[in-house]
């Protein structure tokens, strides 16, 4: 099992590209076609950490130790999928590694990682969709709720029984 780096990067510095899923064969007059071609392929996520020296001590030092100069994996919370933190298991790219310094105590690391996909609940996501096109979003739906559980616990509590 991979080992944690516990530094989450910084949020504003997030740039995630999603990997080649899907293929496109432009065709003679007409519409291109598409199908999807790799399954769970990997992220590319540009990121960077602004540091205490102690912080960019343990990142050397777990970048050079743990993941062997970049060429092992590691896990690390990420946004990619979901709007919170979700750990992922990942990989420095090759020569992306790069240190400046803010101030006299404060640095900054860029790096590229490699990230895999984590395996996504069909059903929940097939969920997320269908109460957003139903409400325009989990705000609305979430006062629909409120109105049904004050009717069912509320209202009608042990009117039933």
């Amino acid at each position: 099992m991979p080992t944690k780096f516990v530094l989450a990067p910084t949020q504003a510095s997030y740039g995630v590209r999603d990997g080649q899923t899907t293929l496109s064969v432009k065709l003679d007059g007409g519409a291109s076609r598409y199908r999807r071609d790799v399954l769970n392929a990997t992220r590319a996520v540009s990121c960077e950490w602004v540091l205490s020296a102690e912080d960019f001590l343990y990142f050397r030092t777990f970048y050079n130790t743990e993941t062997v100069s970049g060429s092992g994996s590691f896990l690390i919370d990420l946004i990619i999928d979901d709007a919170d933190l979700t750990e992922h298991e990942a990989h420095f790219v090759p020569n992306t590694v790069q240190m400046s310094v803010l101030s006299g105590t404060t640095y900054s690391v860029r790096a590229d990682l490699e990230a895999k996909p984590i395996t996504r609940d069909a059903l929940y996501d097939a969920a997320i969709v269908d109460v957003y096109d139903a409400y325009g979003g989990t705000v609305a739906a979430r006062a629909v709720l409120n109105q049904f559980e004050q009717l069912v616990n509320v209202d009608f509590d042990g009117s039933l029984s």
